[in-house]
């Protein structure tokens, strides 16, 4: 991912330093990673906690980043980093029916107006199923699920970032996706998504 030459200039100005750079970046960063976190770990104060934690790091290592191309693959490996520390110090929830976004507001979504309310319900119901979904699936296909299809990034930077090879990223994402499908079309015969 290339960055814009302003994110450029915020990273350059903070390893000088720049509280205010550094501001800016949390600005422009916190939400992708508090949804990056929450997406793993299913919990709303976790995924804060460990979004705090990482611009925390960052801003303490921000000299160590010589190369402000690799910028975001850094920060999310950070955030990844403090998840696992998570998951090593307590049990997470598995699945979370939260329906709010980073700033705990309720989501609302705008309907179809050509759309009947029982498809309008079936609709608000299947993303809700697939969000449980996609929380039970074991981390490892959890994680890379996430960066690669909800983030955003390239089966590459997802295996530097993992610490994997492409390959093994590339088969776990396809993996995740038939599990997830799977699940939703048990979901859809039977009323239940559980394995």
């Amino acid at each position: 991912m290339t960055l814009s030459p302003d994110v450029d200039n915020l990273i350059r100005r903070t390893r000088d330093g720049d509280l205010h750079a550094f501001h800016q970046l949390y600005d422009q960063y916190s939400k992708r990673v508090l949804n990056f976190s929450y997406r793993l770990t299913g919990s709303r104060e976790t995924a804060e906690e460990v979004t705090q934690e990482t611009f925390i790091s960052v801003f303490k290592n921000m000299k160590a980043l010589k190369d402000t191309s690799r910028f975001e693959p850094w920060l999310f490996m950070i955030a990844r980093n403090f998840v696992y520390q998570v998951y090593r110090r307590k049990r997470l929830p598995t699945v979370s029916t939260d329906e709010t976004d980073e700033d705990n507001r309720e989501i609302i979504h705008l309907e179809d107006e050509d759309s009947t309310p029982e498809e309008q319900l079936l609709r608000g119901e299947l993303q809700q199923v697939a969000r449980q979904v996609i929380q039970s699936l074991a981390l490892k296909y959890r994680e890379v699920f996430v960066l690669a299809v909800l983030e955003g990034f390239s089966y590459q930077e997802v295996a530097k970032l993992v610490g994997r090879k492409p390959q093994s990223v590339k088969t776990d994402i396809h993996r995740a996706r038939l599990m997830i499908r799977e699940r939703l079309a048990r979901y859809l015969r039977e009323g239940s998504a559980e394995s």
